[in-house]
């Protein structure tokens, strides 16, 4: 993939830099998602495979809503699939079927109900 990764990789980590400080976790939940998909078009695997398990985690937590009223692409959603990519290219795939099998019964009820 092309395209002024250095740029995108310094806006991720803005990103990333300031939701923690402002201790938002809609917005930390995000930058994570973003920070993962950076790293992941650069080819930093593992790393963009860390930050999508923070996005997950962060979105499975007691009380968390679903943002797909707020974005395009729910980030939990977006994060699972593209760790299943991160999976896949490090060597790992039946961990990325795995991954996104044990979530697509969830999958299908947030597409049903993306407006």
């Amino acid at each position: 993939m092309c395209g002024k990764n250095d740029d995108a990789l310094r806006m991720a980590d803005e990103f990333l830099s300031r939701s923690r400080a402002l201790s938002d976790p809609e917005r930390l939940r995000v930058a994570h998602r973003v920070m993962g998909s950076t790293l992941l078009t650069i080819g930093d695997f593992q790393s963009s495979a860390n930050h999508f398990e923070e996005t997950i985690k962060l979105s499975i937590s007691k009380g968390k809503q679903p943002l797909y009223n707020l974005y395009m692409v729910e980030p939990q959603a977006a994060s699972l699939l593209l760790l299943s990519w991160d999976l896949w290219f490090l060597g790992y795939p039946d961990q990325s079927l795995s991954r996104v099998s044990e979530r697509l019964p969830w999958l299908k009820i947030l597409v049903t109900h993306t407006p």
